[in-house]
């Protein structure tokens, strides 16, 4: 079994014995002066014994003091020290989830749905200009404003998303009953924390959505779906997609019942 030294423990020990053998070299050297300068017989026969001591004891601490420093200094440390573990803050479980990536972060398996065989209602006329819900209008810290340049462009409406990260079924009249709508598209010229919104609709009733800093790429392509509390109700919905207060696209999409 091979000997060694705890790391963190070794240069307190070395260094203790070493003081001690200076302390008792020190105390020998004064004894053997006064030994050799004292008068009295008495006084250097007390020097003589106390020579005799501190030499005897030294010999054995610069032994012990060389054995120190000569083994191993990598044994375990005395004391084990704790690391301290990060604690994963808590994540809120929203009713929507916006997943805008380069590439496919999620599968999803959609369910195959009846093509819808009641006649769509006729799409009522919505607003000709697009406004940010009452939600989204306070500002986000460390927001910057989106560049001149800058684009979010609609690409279509599906059902799901395969491994790939393309489309299936997609189209823009889905039967009721549908669990989730997938709205694909490409961006450019954005940055990092410029605000962006999506906001969804039906029947010109503001359903839900988000607004939150940009953290991808500054170009790419992805995807984003919103689960409504009460599900895919038949009627007329539509989608809007903000960077900071500039509309970029709307869509609308029927829900028909099946």
């Amino acid at each position: 079994m091979r000997l060694a030294l705890p790391a963190d423990l070794a240069p307190w020990l070395i260094g203790g014995s070493l003081l001690v053998l200076v302390a008792l070299i020190f105390t020998g050297i004064q004894g053997f002066i006064t030994f050799r300068r004292a008068r009295y017989h008495v006084v250097r026969e007390a020097a003589r014994r106390r020579v005799i001591w501190a030499f005897s004891f030294a010999m054995p601490v610069g032994l012990l003091a060389l054995i120190l420093i000569l083994i191993p200094h990598t044994g375990p440390p005395l004391l084990s020290r704790p690391r301290p573990t990060p604690m994963p803050s808590p994540q809120p479980t929203p009713t929507f989830t916006s997943t805008p990536t380069a590439t496919a972060t999620m599968t999803a398996t959609p369910t195959p749905t009846r093509p819808p065989t009641a006649t769509p209602p006729p799409i009522p006329t919505f607003t000709p200009t697009a406004q940010l819900p009452q939600s989204a209008r306070s500002p986000l810290p460390s927001a910057v404003p989106p560049p001149a340049d800058a684009r979010i462009i609609f690409e279509t409406l599906a059902l799901g998303v395969d491994e790939a990260g393309n489309p299936v079924e997609p189209g823009e009249s889905f039967a009721a009953g549908t669990h989730r709508i997938y709205v694909f598209f490409t961006w450019q010229g954005i940055p990092k924390n410029v605000p962006w919104t999506h906001a969804w609709y039906r029947d010109n009733v503001y359903l839900g959505g988000e607004t939150t800093l940009w953290s991808w790429d500054v170009a790419g392509r992805g995807y984003l779906y919103f689960v409504p509390p009460d599900g895919y109700r038949p009627g007329e919905y539509e989608v809007q997609v903000f960077l900071g207060t500039r509309l970029q696209f709307r869509k609308r999409f029927t829900i028909v019942a099946g």
